[in-house]
């Protein structure tokens, strides 16, 4: 049987399998919320999507450090992107990732509006480029209606 990138996330338990290259992560918990990734000795805080890049590195997205971890084949780290902040690059809790055929990664900022006094949770995606430098906003940038509403998850066409 070959599986062509499936990926798969179970609670705190991250897996991910691409059958085409022989990929396969299994990060268990080291404590509720987080895993423990091979070479990042600060772990992943609230996994909740993947994507494999067009080099085959795995992109992960770690929302509660408000960062994008991208790994090779080996686990080793490549690099890590992205922090707390509303500016362009920030991020606050992402939850979606997506990769276009030319390697563009598109990664949905879920709550970068949410204030700590509450508000409503208003998002925006943010592209990148191959090499994981920030590229565009592709939403407007004041908050309110005109931007996303708490986006999760996305997908690009081939």
């Amino acid at each position: 049987m070959q599986i062509n990138k499936t990926y798969l996330i179970v609670g705190g338990l991250l897996l991910a399998m691409a059958g085409a290259t022989a990929y396969l992560v299994m990060k268990a918990p080291r404590q509720p919320g987080s895993a423990a990734t091979t070479t990042d000795p600060e772990g992943l805080a609230k996994p909740r999507a993947l994507a494999f890049d067009k080099d085959g590195k795995l992109l992960i997205v770690d929302s509660k450090n408000n960062r994008i971890v991208v790994e090779k084949r080996d686990g080793s780290l490549v690099k890590r992107f992205g922090h707390l902040g509303t500016a362009k690059g920030d991020f606050r809790e992402p939850c979606g990732i997506a990769i276009d055929s030319k390697g563009s990664v598109y990664v949905a900022d879920t709550f970068y509006t949410l204030d700590p006094a509450g508000g409503l949770p208003w998002g925006r995606i943010q592209k990148f480029d191959d090499h994981y430098d920030f590229k565009a906003l592709l939403s407007k940038p004041e908050d309110g209606p005109t931007n996303f509403f708490n986006p999760h998850t996305m997908a690009v066409d081939p």
